[in-house]
């Protein structure tokens, strides 16, 4: 089993968490893939890229390359049979039907979105949690990292009931 210095994060790992790079000696990048990633994401927050991937997406050139995407078989494939199983799993729907109704409330004026996590109290982007998709307009109002551990406990606590 090969192994490789990251220069980044100075650890040493398998040759399989490093991506390729035809340039280099072994055909490997210096950097390991979380390293990468975590770099390509931090990049990414930058307002200047946010503008920039925004212009992108809108681009004709990138509208063609959905397009050309979508039309391949394996795709379609992929997306029909999502699909598929999307139309037979209940939970799913009204997943959708719950969030579409808080949607829905938030554009015709009934529900206004907070601009204060109600969890930490922080200002930010905040999302709405259903604690019970039985019940869909029965919300909490979070901040993304909240929410995430909302999901994450909920998950949790259905898988070690289920």
């Amino acid at each position: 089993m090969k192994t490789k210095l990251c220069s980044k994060c100075k650890t040493t790992k398998d040759f399989t968490n490093f991506g390729n790079h035809r340039k280099t000696r072994d055909g490997k990048d210096s950097w390991c893939k979380d390293c990468k990633r975590e770099d390509h994401r931090l990049r990414n927050r930058t307002p200047e890229r946010k503008a920039y991937n925004k212009r992108y997406n809108q681009s004709a050139k990138a509208k063609e390359q959905r397009k050309e995407y979508y039309q391949r078989p394996e795709v379609k494939k992929r997306c029909a049979e999502k699909q598929r199983e999307y139309s037979k799993n209940p939970l799913l729907r009204m997943k959708h039907e719950a969030r579409w109704q808080v949607s829905r409330k938030i554009v015709t004026g009934v529900l206004v979105r907070p601009e204060i996590c109600s969890l930490c109290e922080k200002p930010g982007k905040i999302e709405s949690h259903h604690p019970d998709y039985y019940k869909p307009l029965d919300i909490i109002w979070v901040c993304k990292l909240c929410h995430q551990q909302l999901t994450d406990a909920t998950n949790a606590l259905a898988e070690k009931e289920g």
